[in-house]
């Protein structure tokens, strides 16, 4: 026999009809609901070596691929019996933050504002090496070609939270020449994090604020233009950022939100925002992280 059940509306009241208030151990499907997954472990997997500050899984050129971890002190390989072993050490990954870290090239390339931005050969393996024109980023990602740094060191090697710096096109060791930019802000509050968004546009966000940062045409010999899309929009944490196939999703102090080319669209407007905000502990908004799932077509915070 089966039993209908509603979509999950935790934000209804109790005589709301049709729908459901909790949803404990499964996963909402298009229609209906599916069981949740399990976690197994591997008999030869192993932890980090210390409590994880990022991850980033990649695809090499041959098409394997291949995961790589941080924790404070060490970058560290995912082996194929789920062991972890280390490539570098020596570390001191600014106590607060994660790693940023993005692939580029043949290289993955990870940042931190204390021991800034380091390079690795994932196609040929070797040493890290660090890349010191970079200006110590806290964040990076890249977008036409070019790697993307903020919360930067600027020319006099003073911290700039509102910095932004880019690289020359197609090459991450070169932030002086080649087109090679820097873009200081002057409002918005700190920057939080950027993705792209395809079409040589991507997303930059800041506490207060968030800007649409455009490649070519920029005028005036310029890398890249910078127009604010909105004020208070900001997002709370660099984790509640989750971009896939040109849309960004995000937490901002206000709700839930969704920006493409094609606009600004709040996405829990009263309905989701208010329950979230008197569900969780709102002094560690920045904690809230962010995932999609592609085949589901959701994203989860």
């Amino acid at each position: 026999m089966q039993l209908p059940f509603g979509p999950l509306a935790p934000d209804a009241k109790e005589t709301a009809p049709g729908v459901v208030m909790t949803a404990q151990n499964v996963l909402p499907l298009i229609e209906g609901y599916g069981p949740a997954s399990s976690l197994v472990t591997p008999a030869a997997a192993t932890a980090l070596s210390a409590a994880p500050r990022g991850v980033q899984s990649l695809v090499l050129r041959d098409g394997a691929y291949v995961v790589y971890g941080f924790t404070e002190t060490t970058i560290e390989q995912l082996q194929s019996d789920d062991s972890w072993t280390e490539i570098e050490d020596g570390f001191n990954c600014t106590a607060g933050d994660d790693w940023s870290s993005v692939h580029f090239g043949n290289f993955l390339l990870s940042t931190n504002t204390t021991d800034g931005m380091q390079a690795y050969n994932v196609e040929a393996g070797g040493a890290v090496s660090a890349i010191a024109d970079a200006g110590d980023p806290r964040s990076i990602f890249t977008c036409a070609n070019v790697v993307v740094a903020l919360d930067c060191l600027d020319n006099a090697s003073e911290r700039n939270n509102k910095l932004i710096r880019t690289s020359a096109f197609g090459d991450h060791t070169n932030w002086k020449t080649k087109g090679a930019d820097y873009q200081p802000l002057e409002d918005g509050e700190e920057l939080i994090g950027g993705v792209d968004l395809k079409n040589n546009a991507a997303v930059v966000f800041q506490s207060d604020a968030m800007r649409l940062m455009q490649f070519g045409n920029a005028g005036g010999g310029a890398m890249f233009s910078m127009q604010k899309i909105a004020d208070g929009r900001g997002s709370v944490g660099a984790r509640s950022i989750v971009s896939f196939d040109g849309t960004v999703f995000w937490l901002a102090s206000n709700g839930f939100w969704q920006f493409s080319l094609g606009g600004l669209k709040p996405i829990g407007s009263g309905k989701i925002d208010q329950w979230f905000f008197d569900t969780v502990d709102v002094s560690r908004l920045d904690e809230v992280q962010g995932s999609v799932d592609p085949n589901r077509k959701m994203v989860w915070w």
